[in-house]
């Protein structure tokens, strides 16, 4: 099984808002691991130092990436669109982490993909995140892992 380790680097004006002083050391506030497991991907999002929040509706999305075709330039395009319902109190993330799993591609062939999470840090978690006074909001970006496509039955 191969593992990679993401620690994401956030740019420096989030960094400001979203980072914590250890010291002289600055950590981020999620650490996003991918790893390859059977012919599928899995990413582990785990909270830094303070709990963070996940939205109950794609707050974790798998994109593919689709290579570039003619003047196209390439581009990841999410895997599945799921409508959200009514919104819902984020999900809480701790140090210990959740685990999401890349949806099958049955589409015969292998394809790269990365996952996506949006958090909040600071928020209050009886609220939907959009009304939680979140401190602060971003993206998390994994690195990319090429899966093999699910073989028909």
């Amino acid at each position: 099984m191969m593992r990679v380790k993401l620690v994401v680097i956030l740019g420096a004006a989030m960094l400001s808002k979203l980072a914590f002083a250890e010291g002289n050391e600055v950590i981020d506030p999620a650490v996003l691991e991918l790893t390859r497991r059977s012919n599928s991907a899995v990413v582990v999002l785990r909270a830094s130092a303070e709990d963070v929040f996940l939205p109950t509706c794609r707050g974790v999305v798998w994109e593919r990436f689709v290579e570039p075709e003619g003047s196209n330039p390439g581009r990841y395009v999410s895997l599945v669109e799921e409508a959200c319902g009514v919104s819902k109190p984020p999900i809480k993330v701790t140090k210990d982490g959740m685990e999401f799993i890349a949806p099958p591609h049955p589409e015969g062939k292998s394809m790269v993909v990365r996952a996506v999470a949006v958090i909040g840090v600071g928020c209050t978690s009886d609220q939907p995140m959009a009304l939680g006074g979140c401190s602060s909001v971003t993206s998390l970006i994994s690195s990319n892992i090429t899966i093999s496509a699910v073989k028909p039955d």
